[in-house]
């Protein structure tokens, strides 16, 4: 797990973007909420990120949907009332920018996915 909120918070990010990917090569659709939710399953909240804010929201999710903004100005997703959908630029920053660190610059930074990468069409596969 990473070691600061804001670093679980990239992470989460990028696995929001992962989660997206999945369901576009398996077909399926997931709202925001199931889409959060997975992020949230992988990335656990810390102790302080689970403490519940007044409206009784564990303040890791009020700070992931907040920087999902991040995510829709990058032009990596688009946000819409049937849903979430990842851009072709969305699913080749999860190659592009493959590990929390450099994603989360890139992030911050504004930097375009790089020309070359190509849009995943499957999962990595990972040696054994």
């Amino acid at each position: 797990m990473a070691k600061s909120i804001a670093d679980n918070t990239d992470l989460r990010l990028k696995t929001v973007l992962h989660v997206l990917t999945e369901g576009v090569w398996s077909g399926d659709s997931l709202n925001a909420g199931e889409v959060l939710a997975e992020a949230t399953a992988r990335v656990p909240f810390g102790d302080h990120e689970a403490a519940l804010l007044s409206g009784g929201i564990p303040r890791g999710h009020k700070t992931l949907t907040s920087a999902t903004a991040k995510l829709v100005k990058a032009g990596w997703l688009v946000k819409g009332r049937s849903g979430w959908i990842i851009t072709d630029d969305g699913m080749r920053a999860t190659v592009a920018f493959p590990d929390a660190d450099s994603f989360a610059a890139a992030l911050d930074a504004g930097t375009p996915v790089p020309a070359d990468v190509a849009v995943p069409a499957a999962p990595a596969v990972k040696p054994a």
